[in-house]
């Protein structure tokens, strides 16, 4: 009660008079700050702790789990609330109502932002602790497409400051060729990965993007593991990039064809899982691997994220966690894969064997928080 007390006796004063100026929140007695965070759950908590420097000291604040997965608390795009999950150590708590998540769509998400957008197709990046809010351009104002009766393969598109459209970035998409992943670097470069297993540098740090071949495609003739062609990896096979700290290049593919599931732990062939990895600076080509340097790779509908073991508690390296969808027509349309990847073992195992899981409801993507 002594807490609820302070609280309300802060509330109450702020708001005395209203011609007086603000007060200094942060020069508030670090010890009743910590009293009163305590008495926070933890959403709110989170919020409190990431205020300001002399806050995030004070606040006590136990470590959550990174990178957590992140859906709406019903099957509704009207939620404003958010379940937040950790599929490792089954740790999860409900965020706070936000409205700014009404009538949206989560597409994407990096060190605490969401990228949503709305059904007349508004677009823009929503901070979850701060309810900051950039506004981009909207989708209608991408290019049209030549024919609306032609297949559309999937497209780059960028957007500066200042800018009021999306503008297309690289090579145009073909039936042959087309961008399957694309992730932002720390060098200040956006990469991508083709259908033919080829990355793209897109530097727009200029007046004009610039676009420089990186890793070379692979040779179609050319068996790179298990008797397994290039023509077969870049056909068969789902792409996904990921970078180290160290510059090291990663390449994750997984067979298009859900069909072939992994039954208790067994891989079919041909196999599900590879890995392939390159660093820049001393070659341009693939080769295949079973070792990312005791890191873990999460994939989802958003940016792969390559994070070290050591910052997981109690994960061993070289896992690649999934929570990616797939058409399937036998299963309601779709078939979503919740689980991990042992490469060293080659094993794949399910968080939930249950379809009613709440990872099962939405289409999760990985969210990693901020707090500094």
């Amino acid at each position: 009660m002594e807490n609820t007390s302070i609280t309300s006796t802060i509330v109450l004063n702020s708001q005395e008079d209203s011609t007086m100026d603000r007060p200094n929140w942060s020069s508030l007695p670090l010890d009743i700050v910590t009293m009163i965070s305590e008495e926070l759950p933890l959403p709110h908590r989170i919020c409190f702790h990431a205020t300001c420097n002399a806050w995030y000291f004070a606040t006590l604040l136990k470590p959550i789990p990174s990178p957590l997965l992140l859906t709406r608390n019903d099957e509704s795009e009207h939620s404003d609330s958010c379940l937040f999950v950790s599929p490792i150590t089954e740790f999860f708590f409900i965020y706070f109502p936000i409205s700014e998540l009404h009538g949206t769509r989560c597409v994407g998400s990096n060190a605490g932002w969401l990228a949503i957008f709305d059904e007349q197709l508004d677009v823009s990046l929503l901070n979850l602790l701060t309810k900051t809010r950039i506004y981009l351009p909207s989708f209608i104002t991408l290019p049209l497409y030549n024919s609306p009766y032609e297949r559309n393969y999937p497209e780059i598109a960028y957007t500066k400051v200042g800018n009021d459209k999306w503008i297309f970035l690289g090579t145009p998409s073909t039936m042959e060729c087309y961008y399957e992943d694309i992730m932002y670097h720390h060098d200040g470069k956006f990469y991508s990965i083709t259908s033919q297993s080829e990355v793209q540098a897109f530097d727009l740090s200029g007046d004009y993007p610039v676009t420089m071949l990186l890793i070379e495609r692979l040779a179609r003739s050319v068996e790179y593991l298990d008797n397994i062609s290039g023509s077969t990896i870049n056909d068969l096979y789902n792409k996904y990039l990921a970078c180290s700290s160290t510059g090291e290049m990663f390449l994750f593919l997984w067979h298009r064809d859900q069909t072939h599931y992994p039954n208790n732990g067994a891989l079919p062939r041909p196999k599900d899982f590879m890995l392939m990895k390159v660093k820049p600076e001393r070659s341009h080509c693939w080769a295949t691997t079973k070792d990312m340097g005791n890191m873990c790779l999460f994939i989802g509908s958003n940016n792969p994220i390559l994070i070290p073991s050591k910052d997981l508690d109690g994960l061993k390296g070289d896992h690649i966690f999934s929570i990616e969808t797939f058409p399937n027509e036998e299963v309601d349309g779709y078939t979503r894969n919740v689980g991990y990847f042992d490469l060293k073992e080659e094993r794949w195992k399910s968080f939930s064997e249950s379809s009613q899981s709440p990872l099962y409801l939405r289409p999760p993507i990985w969210f990693t928080l901020s707090l500094h």
